[in-house]
């Protein structure tokens, strides 16, 4: 199969439809590349190719004031719930801080990251009250004559 390197444009041969680059040279390029590109948050992120003809590129959200990072929310919530400064509260911003920085990662890390840190802030958030909103209060009141009905009948 004859391919070019998406590293140097030369046109090579090879056996494995997937293949990108033409040497382990362009690899490390492409690859130390990447690293840069990942550590200054470029705005855009090249996905690994499922097929041959198939590339796919996404574009981060541009920057303005209203776009709030991963990191933020989820310091805004700690130290709203009051656990900021809990052991629980540290790991779950030390996963939000490696999710945020994960633009070399692939998928399945990105996805375990994720995973990770909802199951913390479940842990972390289990025992926190939060205010009632119209819809509890419904359900409540709703509990309420169930239970009153069922002692009379």
């Amino acid at each position: 199969m004859q391919h070019s390197c998406t590293v140097c444009g030369k046109a090579f041969e090879t056996s494995r439809a997937h293949a990108r680059y033409c040497s382990s040279t362009c690899r490390g390029r492409a690859l130390r590349t990447r690293k840069a590109d990942s550590a200054s948050g470029a705005d855009v992120v090249t996905l690994s190719a499922t097929a041959s003809s198939k590339r796919t590129a996404v574009a981060s959200a541009p920057a303005d004031e209203e776009s709030v990072s991963l990191v933020e929310v989820v310091t805004q919530q700690l130290r709203s719930a009051g656990k900021l400064a809990t052991y629980g509260g540290q790991q779950a911003l030390v996963v939000a801080k490696r999710l945020q920085a994960s633009g070399g990662d692939t998928g399945a890390a990105v996805a375990s990251l994720s995973k990770e840190l909802e199951r913390l802030m479940t842990i972390i958030m289990a025992d926190v009250q939060t205010e009632p909103d119209a819809i509890d209060e419904a359900q409540a009141a709703v509990l309420q004559l169930r239970t009153t009905r069922r002692r009379r009948g």
